[in-house]
């Protein structure tokens, strides 16, 4: 089974110092990845009625960049009291600025050196692609559906052993009818770390394929 610390921008009222709230995920990716020296990293789930497609895919490069190895990118819908109440950004049509955004965001994750940073802009991505999976946090028939287009895996939150069997069922359906291979099936598991300032602080990871 496979491994991939996913560094998530989680806002509650946790310490600051605790489980992932207050800072940014591609912020998390890099100081995960400069720590360490073979762990796969992905940065999100993204919640994408707040950041752009373009700017998501820049921030896995980014983060590639200064780690020296792949990164990937996971995004999510998150919730209105995050999206309106953190972000104060409108939550509109979710799954279908969910879908529009994977595909979008998994050209981008594929661009090369060169190429036009969206299609007819003067400026040129200058940037390797980041080279790690395109992740896509689903539960519902529309996000399953946007997974299996466009998806290299799903990720699950916290369900049972009868859960997820029903989403890999829905999965795989979803998958024939977009004519491609079943995305890898991925759950969260709560990871340790180091403890800082007398905390303990925890990542979490998804273990595909379930």
């Amino acid at each position: 089974m496979d491994f991939s610390v996913v560094a998530v921008a989680r806002e509650d009222d946790s310490p600051v110092e605790g489980e992932g709230p207050t800072w940014d995920s591609f912020v998390l990716a890099t100081a995960i990845g400069r720590a360490t020296e073979r762990v796969a990293l992905t940065a999100g789930p993204v919640p994408v009625n707040v950041r752009d497609p373009y700017t998501t895919a820049r921030g896995a490069a980014s983060v590639a960049a200064l780690v020296g190895r792949p990164v990937g990118v996971a995004l999510g819908t998150s919730s209105k009291r995050v999206v309106e109440g953190v972000h104060d950004r409108p939550r509109t049509r979710p799954a279908a600025v969910l879908e529009d955004q994977a595909a979008a965001v998994r050209r981008f994750l594929q661009a090369s050196p060169g190429e036009p940073v969206v299609p007819g802009s003067p400026f040129h991505r200058r940037l390797p692609p980041p080279g790690g999976p395109l992740t896509v946090a689903a539960f519902g028939p529309r996000a399953i559906a946007t997974a299996a287009a466009h998806a290299d895996r799903m990720l699950l939150d916290v369900v049972s052993p009868e859960q997820v069997r029903a989403l890999r069922a829905e999965l795989d359906a979803a998958a024939r009818k977009a004519g491609r291979t079943r995305p890898a099936l991925a759950a969260w598991r709560p990871r340790p770390s180091t403890p800082t300032r007398g905390r303990s602080r925890r990542c979490w990871a998804a273990s595909p394929d379930i």
